[in-house]
């Protein structure tokens, strides 16, 4: 869930987008008069809200990549407890097996037990360590090509405000009506938004998460069966060399 946040988070920009809706609020007032006459005011509300934007983007890319390392340091830290935990109960479940055994060979029996349980555990943290490292680095590359994108967009739509802008005035300079040259810049300024919208839309993103995780959960799920299945046996074995008693130490 932690991660899905992640992406969440990286796909909120967009809500960053802000100069089109300030384009209208302007012109609309603009159209009652001469709109040549007020394009330096329309002009400056409309960089304005761009500047804005941008820098909610930079604070975006900036917090996406924050969030995600705390949630993987916490997320890392309760996997450390849990084992911690697992390591202190697993231990006095060995000394318990090792007081039980009275002969040498329930001895032999349970130190094969003990070094075989702990080579699976130790075969199944590596997995699952390799499957979240092999997770968390498509994310990153996944993330950082997304946030590449969105800020390389941002980029285009500033410039292509700013060119709308300057021809805009050059076309009021010219002695263009200025109905003509809102329609113009309106119709630039909505080219560059679409463009924008496309850009931090991107989709491929959520799909490339959806694909590592799955490919994390099914690489877990087989360490954990097979970690089952070598505790499972070795248990047996242990049963063997103790009769009247059941070992129940596979603690994870």
């Amino acid at each position: 869930m932690q991660n899905k946040q992640i992406i969440a988070a990286a796909l909120a920009a967009s809500m960053l987008f802000a100069a089109a809706p300030a384009f209208a609020q302007t012109t609309t007032r603009a159209a009652a008069g001469s709109f040549c006459s007020k394009l330096t005011d329309v002009s400056s509300k409309i960089e304005a809200n761009a500047s804005i934007r941008h820098q909610n983007i930079i604070q975006h890319v900036s917090d996406a990549t924050n969030n995600k390392a705390t949630r993987w340091a916490d997320n890392d830290k309760t996997l450390s407890d849990v084992r911690a935990q697992n390591a202190q109960t697993r231990a006095q479940s060995y000394a318990d097996l090792e007081a039980k055994a009275t002969t040498d060979a329930q001895k032999a029996a349970v130190q094969t037990f003990e070094t075989t349980v702990n080579t699976a555990i130790a075969a199944r943290e590596s997995a699952v360590n390799a499957a979240i490292a092999a997770y968390r680095n498509g994310i990153d590359a996944a993330l950082q090509t997304h946030l590449s994108a969105l800020t390389s967009g941002d980029t285009t739509f500033t410039t292509a405000v700013q060119t709308a802008v300057s021809a805009a005035q050059s076309s009021c300079s010219a002695g263009t009506s200025g109905a003509t040259v809102r329609s113009t810049l309106r119709a630039a300024i909505q080219a560059a938004t679409n463009a924008f919208k496309t850009t931090r839309k991107d989709s491929a993103l959520q799909t490339v998460q959806q694909s590592l995780a799955g490919t994390r959960k099914s690489a877990i799920d087989a360490a954990m069966s097979a970690f089952k299945t070598a505790a499972e046996q070795a248990r047996q074995t242990l049963k063997a060399a103790f009769p009247s008693t059941t070992a129940t130490t596979t603690q994870q």
